[in-house]
């Protein structure tokens, strides 16, 4: 409550709660926890109750995010993956077929991600991490449209521009970044706003 700063639910994870999302709704949330697991939980003004939980990554849930649409939650942790997510308003999360996976540079292992951002339109997936680049997946195609390079240490936050035309990163680096997606990225954001 911001008048009185009281708290107005707890949840208490298994494990360690790394990450969390709000639904735009407010009426769910998820949970994201250092053993890998994805939780939802409906929430109602003074409580929070587990609905689902599954197995999202290998190695810890480092960010949640909901899509605009509230239907989609997208994830990010310690295994390197990137992951979206059905989010139903009763049960568990169910993953959606595509896995966002930035490509290894040569001899190296897969690289942990700890922030994840979904353009407005919902069309576009950033993740960021241990490797110092922000990735942009078409998360229709699955593929990689962008490796975005500049900072020198683990990125830890990333977001996109409300318009899709820009990406901001911040990072170990001690710099903040904001990245020109252009055009083309831009106009499909805004084409599939339009259909």
């Amino acid at each position: 409550d911001p008048a009185t700063g009281k708290s107005l639910w707890t949840w208490a994870g298994k494990s360690a709660v790394c990450a969390v999302g709000v639904r735009k709704d407010g009426k769910q949330a998820a949970a994201g926890t250092a053993d890998g697991g994805l939780t939802l939980l409906a929430v109602s003004p003074d409580a929070a109750k587990a609905t689902g939980t599954a197995s999202a990554h290998l190695a810890g849930t480092a960010c949640v995010v909901y899509a605009p649409d509230g239907g989609r939650v997208a994830t990010c942790g310690g295994d390197g993956l990137a992951r979206l997510w059905a989010a139903p308003d009763a049960g568990p999360p169910s993953p959606l077929p595509l896995r966002f996976e930035p490509a290894a540079k040569p001899g190296a292992s897969g690289n942990p991600l700890s922030a994840v951002a979904l353009s407005a339109d919902g069309r576009y997936l950033a993740a960021a991490g241990a490797d110092s680049a922000v990735h942009v997946w078409d998360t229709q195609t699955g593929a990689e449209v962008r490796g975005l390079r500049g900072h020198t240490d683990w990125v830890t936050g990333v977001a996109f521009r409300p318009d899709g035309s820009a990406i901001g990163s911040v990072g170990a680096d001690k710099v903040a970044r904001l990245f020109d997606l252009g055009r083309q990225e831009a106009e499909a954001a805004a084409a599939h706003a339009q259909a």
